[in-house]
C-alpha cells in the first residue's frame, strides 16, 4: 500500500441552496429581521466524490479473515475537510447572524485572557452543550480535534477542558449577576415565547441535582427522588407551556424549600415577558399549591390551575359525595366539581374553585387530591389541562439527560450556576434555531433531544470558498432524506 491512494468515481449531487428565507410569523420581535444563509450551500452526495486519501504511515495491523491476509495501515491525516458535527456549523452561523455573542462582550470575569477571550470560552461551552458533551473532558474529544467550527469563531481550535474548568471556577457573585442580565436579554429577544402575540401560559416545577462529594460548596441533604439521604441542590424552573422555552430558574441548596421560589419565578417571568399582563394560565403541581402562593396569584389577578399541597384539606367534602356524582375520566381517575371553596389558611380568606380527584394507585389503593383553579371551564377540561403539564417534566428530562445539567462541571456554586445559565440559553437558542432554520430545511418533527443526540452528530465534509461554505452530508443517513425531500 502506498502513501497516497486515489479513489475515483462519477459524482452525482443534490444541492440545496439557502436563499433569503421568507420571515416566519413573529420573528421580527426586538427589532431583528433575520435572513438566512444566502452564502451557505448544502449538498448531499449520492455517489462517492473523487478524493485523495493521504496517509502518513505510522503502524500496520494484519488480520487473517477466511484464510486471506488483510493489511490495515494506521496513519494520520489533518481532517481539515471533515467535521463530526455537521449541523453545528449552521447553529454557529445562526448565532453569529443574530449577534448573540456580542452580548457577552462587556462581561468582566476575574480571569486573565491569554490565548482565549471570555467570549471564546463561552462559545466553547455553548458548542459543547449543543453537541451533547457529558462532561468538560469531552470537549477534548468532540471539539478540539476538529477545527472547522472553531475557525468560524475566529479560533484556530477550541480551548481544551482545563481552560474551561478554570474559567468556571473563577466565576463570582458580580459576574453571575452580569450573566443573569444577559440571560434575561437573550430570553426577551431570542426566545419563541417572547414572540407570541397571545398570553404565555407558564409551567413551574422543580428537580434535584445530586452532588454527594464533600467539596461541593453549599450542597445539603434534601429531598431527592429515590435517593434518600443524598446531598445536592434544588433547581426550580419556569417554562413557556407552548414553546418549551425556559424563562427563569432558581438554583438553591438541597435543603431549600422549593415552594418559596414560586413568587420569585413569577416575577422573573413577568420581567422577561414584559409585564404581568403577558402571563396567561399558571400550572404547577402540589409542591407549589400553598396558601401563600395562591394568595399571591389572586392578588395579582392571575389565572391558575394548581394542585393543592394537602390532600386532607377537603376530606369533609369527600364524605358527602355519592358514588354516582363522581365523573368518570378513565379506569383509574374520577373527578368531582366542588365549586367555590375557601382556601385553607389563606391570610385574606380567598376562595377558589376546587376540583376533587379520586384515583387508584398502582397498588390498588384509593386516594384523593384536589386542584385549585380560577377558570370557568368544564371540570374535565380543567383536569386534562392540568394533566398536560407533562411538558415541563419532559423539558426537565431533556435538560438532565441530553444537555447534561445533572453532571455538574465544577464544585464551585457560582461555576455550577454559570453552566446552568449557559445550558438554558442553549436550550432556548436551539428551540429558536429549530423554528428559524431547521423547519424551513424540512426538519419539522424533530425535538431538542434529537437535535442534540442525532442531528448534531451527523458528520460532514466542509469546503470553504470565500463567503461560501459547502457542507456534504452522507446520503444514506436518515435525516439526509428529509433534506432531499424539501
Amino acid at each position: 500500500m502506498g502513501n497516497d491512494t486515489m479513489i475515483q468515481s462519477d459524482e452525482e449531487c443534490h444541492t440545496i441552496k439557502l436563499e433569503q428565507v421568507e420571515m416566519l410569523y413573529g420573528l421580527e420581535a426586538g427589532g431583528y429581521r433575520l435572513c438566512y444563509y444566502q452564502s451557505v450551500v448544502i449538498q448531499v452526495v449520492t455517489e462517492p466524490s473523487s478524493l485523495v486519501i493521504s496517509t502518513n504511515q505510522t503502524n500496520c495491523v494484519e488480520f487473517v479473515v477466511n484464510e486471506q491476509i488483510i493489511d490495515v495501515v494506521c496513519g494520520v491525516d489533518e481532517f481539515n475537510d471533515v467535521t463530526t458535527h455537521g449541523f453545528l456549523s449552521l447553529f454557529i452561523l445562526f448565532l453569529m447572524e443574530i449577534n448573540f455573542f456580542t452580548l457577552f462582550g462587556l462581561m468582566d470575569v476575574p480571569e486573565k485572557e491569554v490565548d482565549y477571550s471570555t467570549v471564546q470560552k463561552i462559545q466553547t461551552i455553548i458548542c459543547s452543550i449543543a453537541v451533547g458533551c457529558t462532561y468538560n473532558s469531552d470537549i477534548n474529544h468532540q471539539l478540539v480535534p476538529y477545527t472547522n467550527e472553531a475557525e468560524l469563531l475566529d479560533m484556530k481550535r477550541f480551548p481544551d477542558q482545563s481552560l474551561i474548568n478554570r474559567f468556571l471556577r473563577h466565576m463570582d457573585f458580580d459576574t453571575l449577576n452580569q450573566l443573569d442580565i444577559i440571560f434575561n436579554l437573550v430570553t426577551q429577544y431570542y426566545s419563541l415565547a417572547s414572540m407570541l402575540s397571545e398570553k404565555v401560559n407558564l409551567d413551574i416545577d422543580s428537580t434535584g441535582l445530586i452532588a454527594n462529594g464533600k467539596n461541593y460548596k453549599f450542597n445539603r441533604k434534601g429531598y431527592f427522588s429515590k435517593r434518600r439521604g443524598a446531598r445536592g441542590y434544588q433547581l426550580s424552573l419556569c417554562i413557556s407551556a407552548l414553546t418549551k422555552d425556559i424563562l427563569v430558574h432558581a438554583f438553591m441548596p438541597g435543603n431549600h424549600h422549593t415552594p418559596s421560589d414560586f413568587i420569585e419565578l413569577i416575577f422573573g417571568a413577568a420581567e422577561v415577558l414584559g409585564s404581568f399582563d403577558r402571563i396567561g394560565i399558571i400550572r404547577s403541581d402540589s409542591a407549589y399549591g400553598t396558601a401563600i402562593n395562591l394568595d399571591f396569584l389572586i392578588d395579582h389577578g392571575l389565572h391558575f390551575v394548581i394542585k393543592g399541597c394537602n390532600n386532607k384539606s377537603f376530606k369533609e367534602i369527600i364524605a358527602n359525595i355519592s358514588p354516582v356524582e363522581w365523573e368518570y375520566v378513565n379506569n383509574t381517575m374520577s373527578i368531582f366539581d366542588a365549586g367555590e371553596r375557601n382556601i385553607p389558611q389563606s391570610s385574606n380568606n380567598y376562595c377558589a374553585r376546587v376540583i376533587m380527584l379520586k384515583y387508584i394507585t398502582s397498588k390498588g389503593k384509593i386516594k384523593f387530591a384536589h386542584i385549585y383553579t380560577t377558570l370557568d371551564w368544564d371540570a374535565i377540561d380543567i383536569f386534562e389541562f392540568y394533566n398536560n403539564r407533562q411538558c415541563i417534566e419532559a423539558t426537565i428530562r431533556t435538560e438532565k439527560g441530553f444537555l447534561n445539567i445533572k453532571n455538574l462541571r465544577t464544585r464551585d456554586t457560582f461555576g455550577i450556576n454559570t453552566f446552568l445559565y449557559l445550558a438554558f440559553m442553549t436550550h432556548n437558542l436551539l428551540n429558536f434555531f429549530k423554528k428559524s432554520v431547521l423547519e424551513p430545511l424540512g426538519f419539522r418533527n424533530i425535538g431538542i433531544r434529537n437535535i442534540i443526540r442525532k442531528l448534531m452528530n451527523i458528520p460532514a465534509k466542509v469546503t470553504k470558498e470565500l463567503s461560501r461554505i459547502v457542507l456534504l452530508f452522507p446520503d444514506k443517513h436518515y435525516y439526509t432524506k428529509e433534506l432531499l425531500s424539501t
